[in-house]
């Protein structure tokens, strides 16, 4: 999947070390663990766990790449709510990408990308891999209510 600035692209077991950077940053960790770095047993198990989810469900949450350069920025994609049936658009971005529409740009083609497979995906504010994330501050809800909108969802 690629967007005008964005490339969607699936993670290797050797991509634990682009997530670190961001993992590790404890601004971008703050409504994710309190601020506290993850552990590298922690990024490394969560590479692992997107690579299953893509076989097992045709979806994860992708890394995203600058179009532009190739580089790894953060991810964005989708996950199952455990005993739900639902499927939650999540994402983290690094630090120096905030505040540029990549959130919104992202959940946008996620949300297109469910549509066209007929799927509805859970309207939710949280801008994470991991279950009751606190968005703090609702950028990451206006993010996500911005892309429901011009999807119609």
């Amino acid at each position: 999947m690629r967007t005008e600035r964005l490339l969607f692209a699936p993670w290797t077991e050797a991509d634990w070390l682009a997530l670190k950077p961001i993992a590790t940053d404890p601004e971008v960790m703050r409504y994710i663990s309190g601020g506290q770095p993850w552990p590298d047993d922690r990024i490394q198990e969560f590479v692992r766990r997107q690579i299953d989810g893509l076989r097992l469900h045709g979806y994860c949450m992708w890394q995203l790449l600058e179009a532009s350069g190739g580089s790894m920025i953060g991810f964005c994609g989708l996950q199952p709510l455990a005993g739900t049936g639902d499927v939650e658009i999540g994402w983290w971005l690094a630090r120096s990408h905030w505040g540029r529409g990549l959130a919104t740009e992202a959940a946008h083609s996620l949300a297109g990308w469910l549509q066209a497979r007929r799927s509805r995906p859970h309207r939710s504010h949280r801008p994470a891999a991991e279950p009751g994330v606190d968005t703090g501050d609702g950028k990451a809800g206006h993010a996500v209510r911005k892309a429901n909108k011009t999807q119609g969802l």
